[in-house]
């Protein structure tokens, strides 16, 4: 009888852990996808290794942190993130013109999509035109909302 006391008992405890739900400080180990609202995917772990963070520290943009909370392990669900809890909106004073002949005198040639550090920061450039190269210092997932499919691998502590 006291075998099958200490084998329910067992059960029990096994059975609480795996209901572990993540709280802020936990460290956890995802995987996911992300994507546009357009559907289109722009980062993935589903190939590699999960990603591992520590909830609440700011190693992640807030909307994934409060997305992962309340998450069992083995679960998966949809988190949608407004610009505002992910990299910000889309602010034009980090959009600037600079002359064309400000490459041209350090040797490059700019190109459309590429990035470019300068005084500034990293800036990619959106456009060539007459008036000169059109750099954007914004993250390039700014004024985005953002779609993440997430599973939870482990919570680690």
């Amino acid at each position: 009888m006291k075998t099958a006391a200490i084998l329910i008992l067992v059960i029990l405890a096994s059975a609480c852990v795996s209901q572990q739900l993540v709280k802020q400080g936990d460290t956890v180990e995802v995987h996911y996808t992300g994507q546009f609202v357009s559907g289109e995917v722009f980062d993935t772990s589903r190939d590699g290794s999960p990603l591992r963070f520590k909830v609440g520290s700011g190693q992640m943009i807030s909307g994934f942190d409060a997305g992962v909370l309340g998450m069992r392990i083995g679960e998966t669900k949809e988190v949608r993130i407004l610009p505002e809890q992910a990299y910000g909106a889309l602010d034009e004073s980090k959009r600037v013109m600079v002359p064309v002949d400000a490459f041209e005198q350090n040797g490059v040639t700019p190109v459309v999509g590429e990035t470019y550090q300068t005084a500034l920061g990293s800036g990619r450039v959106v456009s060539i035109g007459p008036d000169g190269v059109l750099l954007d210092y914004n993250h390039p997932l700014a004024g985005e909302t953002l779609i993440f499919e997430v599973t939870l691998v482990d919570i680690i502590s």
